[in-house]
């Protein structure tokens, strides 16, 4: 038997469609007609031309491919590794841990016309990197997109730093006979870096925090006596620079955002607006978005000074508070 591919079925599909009989349709694109007829029936796709088992449900690649559709929409088309990774935690929860096949989001793509592969460009920094009037409308109108998602279930999320200790070189009053332009002073020059990360929904509901030290392991010692007890909803890990890293932004999804966010159906989608770090993109972070009906809008970078809510606001005054 030839080999032949799911969109060479269904441009048979649409021969016959058009009036082209199903003996000549089959023989042009390379497809067994009794496939053809049985298609043309109503049976659902089985297989590809290689061989390759579908192993999600029908509804199950369609919801996936809308989802593709509407991150493509908001600025962030995921990767075949990325689709890869969704459908294998799929179907992981349904119990199914045999590996998918080595060309199988290619067989995906063949199996929906609505998507195909793409090259994702490169774009040069200066047109991407920058607040430019073009950016801002163009997040703005990617933003008009998810109007089918109420205010209630849209959420922004920013990291901040606050910087313990001195720096290492600022501006003193001394005698006007010594050096006249640098004196020594005596500094803390080992500075400690904490983050915090804040997420708040479009009407102003705060979740609670997420408090990043950077630190080989938290210590008791660095909180007053029954702070952690007074303050249950928040959380506190560490990691070497006191930033965010991909395990931590999972961390955070898990254990903050999603179930301080969980609406009553949960088919109902939600929208999270984060900046392009890198762990907003990896492979788990998207997959657990995906399998929690959780859109991604991404700020073009080098943007938070002027669209950054948080950065703008809250953690704008916070910072002026503690100067």
């Amino acid at each position: 038997m030839p080999e032949y591919t799911e969109q060479d079925l269904q441009n048979a599909i649409v021969d016959v469609r058009n009036g082209v009989a199903v003996r000549t349709a089959a023989t042009r694109h390379g497809v067994p007609r009794g496939t053809l007829r049985a298609r043309l029936n109503g049976a659902q796709p089985q297989r590809t031309a290689h061989g390759d088992q579908q192993r999600l449900t029908v509804n199950q690649e369609e919801h996936l491919k809308q989802w593709i559709l509407r991150q493509e929409a908001l600025g962030y088309a995921p990767t075949h590794a990325q689709v890869r990774a969704i459908a294998s935690s799929v179907l992981k929860q349904q119990g199914d841990h045999k590996p998918l096949g080595r060309k199988w989001s290619s067989h995906f793509v063949e199996r929906h016309l609505a998507v195909k592969t793409k090259l994702g460009r490169r774009t040069d920094w200066k047109r991407i990197n920058a607040a430019t009037p073009d950016n801002i409308k163009h997040l703005f109108n990617l933003y008009e997109t998810v109007s089918w998602i109420p205010p209630r279930r849209r959420y922004n999320a920013d990291e901040g730093g606050i910087m313990e200790g001195q720096g290492i070189n600022g501006l003193v009053i001394g005698s006007s006979q010594e050096n006249p332009n640098t004196v020594p002073v005596k500094t803390i020059n080992a500075r400690t870096w904490t983050s915090i990360v804040e997420c708040i929904s479009t009407l102003g509901v705060a979740l609670n925090l997420l408090v990043i030290f950077k630190a080989k392991s938290i210590q008791e010692q660095w909180f007053k006596k029954d702070f952690l007890a007074k303050h249950p909803g928040w959380h506190v890990t560490f990691s070497e620079n006191g930033w965010t890293s991909n395990d931590i932004a999972v961390e955070w999804l898990g254990k903050v955002f999603l179930p301080q966010t969980q609406p009553e159906d949960p088919a109902d989608g939600r929208l999270l607006i984060v900046d392009g770090h890198g762990s907003h993109t990896s492979d788990e972070f998207m997959t657990m978005c995906y399998l929690n009906n959780v859109h991604l809008l991404f700020f073009p970078a080098h943007t938070s000074h002027v669209l950054q809510p948080l950065d703008l606001g809250c953690f704008s005054k916070f910072k002026n508070g503690l100067s």
